[in-house]
């Protein structure tokens, strides 16, 4: 069963899909950087990030497996991980560069520019070690929060908190799985953490 609801949350709060919920949560809240955005033109953008971010990341990794290229969807080996990270730096920085041409809040482009060089970054530590990519996204989505909060000024006390829980959480599922050493999954959640705190606060 510990199994089963660890696989669960791997599934649920999968890298590929903070950026969504990021972006989803930000168009939520009740600040001038939504309200100024029309409801259609946030869809419009939710679905741009979902494909970007998600979809077409996901599609290469299936590509990949179904040529034989990875052993499986967990890709366990690090030599696995680095072609579908390139493509998600890739296609995150395609994001970056549509959302920079809209008259939206610096808070989406940022988010985007400091998830891009997260993966970059994520890319490097991988061709000598292996880091939980799952912690990686965790601890960017943390440093986005708290970067927001500090930067722009804005009360996000209670939404900081759940992602504290969620990042306990989720790097409790991946030792659980037995993806992931304690060591990879610290090193995960502060690489992305630290990286992101940098973008928000200095870009």
């Amino acid at each position: 069963m510990e199994q089963k609801i660890a696989r669960f949350i791997s599934v649920v709060l999968h890298p590929l899909l903070i950026p969504t919920y990021t972006f989803v949560i930000l168009f939520s809240l009740n600040n001038y950087f939504s309200l100024i955005i029309p409801y259609q033109i946030k869809y419009l953008i939710v679905g741009v990030i979902f494909i970007t971010t998600f979809l077409i990341p996901v599609s290469f990794v299936m590509i990949m497996l179904r040529r034989k290229m990875i052993g499986s969807l967990n890709m366990e080996s690090r030599d696995e991980r680095i072609a579908p990270l390139i493509v998600t730096a890739v296609f995150i920085s395609l994001s970056w560069y549509m959302i920079s041409q809209l008259n939206i809040s610096g808070i989406f482009r940022l988010f985007l520019l400091g998830s891009g060089i997260t993966v970059i970054v994520t890319i490097l530590i991988n061709i000598k070690e292996k880091i939980s990519l799952h912690m990686v996204a965790m601890g960017g989505m943390l440093g986005a929060f708290t970067g927001t909060s500090i930067r722009f000024d804005v009360d996000m006390i209670f939404i900081i908190s759940v992602i504290i829980l969620l990042s306990g959480i989720v790097g409790f599922a991946r030792l659980a799985v037995n993806a992931h050493t304690q060591s990879e999954v610290y090193k995960g959640f502060f690489t992305g953490l630290i990286i992101m705190l940098i973008v928000f606060l200095i870009f």
